[in-house]
């Protein structure tokens, strides 16, 4: 009976894990929401403050993964190495099978939507970025590619250049 009782225990720890997790995606998901605005606003210390939130739950989600990891190793043995928890569904027994198999589906779910999230900040500080660039160049006169359907633009030294750099 001890062993049977350290069991669901242990199924309980591993659905008490999930739950970590899930609530660390949903934070992650709110904080690429807030990414977003901050890049948008070009809000430096939003910025600097929502990446330094990010590398703490990020490392919080690593931590969680792990010890989900060894869990399911102390539950299933050697077997549950390299395997996810989704092809290990049929191995954990009935009761807690549904519970975490609901937790799986909300992970996933989870996961998805930072993913998308993740790639359109992605999108949007590299559009930024590159707006910064072709700005500075055309500052500095040093946007002269020729125009694709346009005649060929003059070159610096026309007086093209919007800031002066002689001392």
């Amino acid at each position: 009976m001890e062993e049977r009782e350290r069991r669901v225990d242990a199924w309980k720890s591993l659905d008490d894990l999930l739950g970590c997790e899930e609530e660390v995606q949903r934070r992650l998901i709110a904080l690429a929401r807030r990414i977003r605005a901050a890049v948008t606003a070009m809000d430096r210390p939003a910025i600097e403050e929502t990446t330094t939130e990010q590398e703490l739950l990020g490392g919080r989600a690593r931590d969680l993964e792990t010890r989900r990891r060894a869990l399911l190793r102390s539950l299933l043995g050697a077997e549950a190495e390299g395997k996810t928890l989704g092809t290990l569904l049929e191995r954990i027994p009935a009761p807690h099978r549904e519970a975490l198999a609901a937790r799986r589906r909300t992970l996933l779910d989870l996961a998805r939507t930072l993913g998308t999230l993740n790639r359109l900040n992605r999108l949007l500080v590299e559009r930024s970025l590159g707006h910064l660039d072709r700005f500075a160049r055309l500052m500095m006169g040093a946007d002269e590619a020729p125009l694709t359907y346009g005649p060929p633009r003059r070159n610096a030294s026309s007086g093209r250049v919007l800031v002066d750099q002689r001392a």
